[in-house]
């Protein structure tokens, strides 16, 4: 039980970090973190993060989102996660890939072979090589892929990430 509300404490705190990015002009300011003038210009995340890396690209989730939790994500999760989407005027929708045309939300766990763990493989360049021998680590990227899908990845070293 304390595994699952560690797990749904963080996974809120990396939701509500994402869903208010995409509500507003964009997910990422075109300037990276160490460009930063004042502190008050940074965005808080929680759990604190090892490194943060801005991108140039941006986009608004849409009303219509795309779920994909891979095996080991727990059903408390993926309930909870429905409930954010549904307090910001969003529907969330289950499915076993990237779906065109919706924002897409990846849950997964490294090295699972799963849609998240392929997708941050195969598209994610991390900032920190021994990102997964940290302390809980997680990685969360939010970006549009190669073929103009709007995609967030959550993937952490485990379940209890």
């Amino acid at each position: 039980m304390k595994k699952v509300r560690k797990y749904r404490k963080l996974l809120s705190s990396l939701l509500i970090f994402t869903l208010i990015l995409s509500m507003g002009s964009g997910v990422f300011a075109a300037k990276s973190a160490g460009a930063f003038a004042k502190e008050a210009d940074q965005y808080k995340i929680y759990p604190i993060p090892q490194s943060v890396t801005y991108g140039n690209s941006s986009f608004i989730m849409s009303e219509d989102v795309n779920v994909v939790a891979e095996e080991g994500i727990d059903k408390y999760t993926v309930n909870f996660l429905k409930e954010v989407l549904e307090k910001n005027d969003r529907t969330m929708n289950l499915s076993e890939d990237i779906v065109s045309g919706k924002t897409n939300i990846l849950l997964g766990v490294k090295e699972s072979g799963g849609v998240a763990d392929t997708y941050v493989a195969d598209h994610i360049t991390r900032g920190t090589a021994d990102l997964f021998e940290k302390n809980d680590p997680y990685l969360l990227s939010a970006d549009t892929d190669s073929d103009g899908n709007e995609v967030i990845a959550i993937v952490g070293k485990d379940t209890d990430c």
